[in-house]
């Protein structure tokens, strides 16, 4: 088959979240399976380019314009517009580009399959003829928004969601990672649950060593942007009541700070806690200065008010990490609680801290959760695993007809 991902981020130009980390497993794994695999993406620089990597061919593509009037005489217009729905001609411009650069490659290589993220309405400029859409479903800009209370103004909210909805809409399939969002986003779209089919997120587990390292565990890491949806206040008010539980570990976040906490508050909250010494955030870092950091972690947290699929879970699991995830959303379909990690509402901070202080004190406890959860990513979220379920679903769209 010959398979087009478009995903503005992707490796090594940009690798900021799980679409990203989605697309670059999916893309190697069905190009190692012997499909011709190229990928859409957003180059920051502007300059567009082409590059094989790791058998999969990449096309990189400036972010596109904003689809307003120029010249002198529109320059109102153009301010204005810009003051009303930023976010909205944001995505545009890149679903204009996407579609565009979609358009002359599909003219050369006549693609079977054409799948697009959900977050924007990416997919909104797709010409896809004979191709077959698919619209991949991670979480719409326009309801992470509630959950990191974004004061957006609501027309362009709405342009956000109605963009995604209807590109969703027209394509020939909508694929969730989960039950949990397959559920949210039918109610959220108001569309049919049956017309979402769910086919979890794979992950290249070979890509992944656990360390065997005992003396260099000495911090709890949180995967993820530094905003109000991963938790992150929570969690630093968390640490503070385990004060003296955990005196000689560090609460490690590792992520880009998009600045949607107010400024100064993260910092007021971390002196109150008087742990400042053993609270850090490492900012964004490369995929082999994540592994580093889960390398020498205890246990990794995913606080966050709501979750999909999250690859924060599943690469930690990769790499034999104890994972505590949050109660609120697919996180409950990746782990079985008490055997390959824990499910736990971070609401209620007792019920936390009672197997976060075994996995931290009984050495011989984290290791078998640490073997089982390796395990699990091998037997049911591997590559090899799901690569032939993602190549006979591909194959059943392609026997539809038009």
């Amino acid at each position: 088959m010959k398979i087009c991902y478009i995903s503005f981020e992707y490796p090594n130009e940009t690798h900021n979240g799980g679409i990203a980390a989605y697309t670059w497993h999916t893309a190697r794994a069905m190009a190692a399976r012997g499909h011709n695999v190229h990928v859409i993406a957003c180059t920051p620089a502007g300059q567009a380019r082409t590059a094989a990597l790791h058998g999969v061919t990449v096309h990189l593509v400036g972010p596109g314009c904003h689809p307003l009037p120029y010249g002198r005489m529109f320059f109102p217009i153009r301010n204005l517009a810009r003051s009303l729905i930023p976010r909205f001609l944001n995505y545009t411009a890149w679903a204009r580009s996407a579609g565009a650069a979609f358009g002359k490659l599909d003219g050369a290589t006549g693609f079977d399959i054409v799948e697009f993220p959900d977050a924007g309405g990416e997919g909104a400029m797709i010409r896809s003829g004979t191709c077959k859409r698919v619209v991949r479903l991670h979480m719409s800009f326009s309801l992470l928004c509630r959950y990191n209370r974004v004061k957006l103004r609501w027309w362009d909210r709405w342009l956000i969601r109605e963009s995604g909805r209807s590109s969703a809409l027209k394509a020939h399939a909508m694929v969730s990672p989960s039950k949990a969002y397959q559920s949210l986003v039918a109610s959220y779209w108001n569309v049919p649950q049956q017309r979402i089919h769910v086919l979890p997120n794979l992950i290249n587990s070979g890509d992944f060593t656990p360390s065997a390292n005992e003396s260099r565990r000495d911090s709890l890491v949180v995967l993820g942007r530094i905003e109000p949806n991963k938790g992150i206040d929570k969690m630093i008010r968390l640490f503070g009541t385990c004060k003296g539980l955990f005196p000689n570990i560090k609460l490690r976040f590792i992520g880009r700070d998009v600045d949607l906490y107010e400024p100064g508050y993260l910092g007021k909250l971390i002196e109150e806690t008087g742990l400042r010494s053993q609270i850090e955030f490492t900012g964004h870092l490369s995929p082999d200065g994540v592994k580093q950091a889960l390398a020498g972690a205890l246990g990794v947290l995913v606080p966050s008010e709501w979750e999909n699929f999250p690859y924060s879970c599943l690469e930690s699991m990769a790499m034999g990490r104890v994972v505590f995830g949050t109660r609120n959303g697919g996180i409950e379909e990746i782990i079985r609680n008490g055997h390959d990690g824990f499910v736990v509402d971070f609401d209620d901070f007792e019920s936390v801290k009672i197997p976060l202080r075994r996995i931290a004190t009984d050495a011989g406890f984290r290791r078998d959760m640490e073997r089982a959860a390796r395990r699990s990513i091998e037997e049911k979220f591997d590559a090899k695993v799901l690569g032939p379920l993602y190549e006979a679903f591909y194959g059943q769209l392609l026997a539809l007809k038009q």
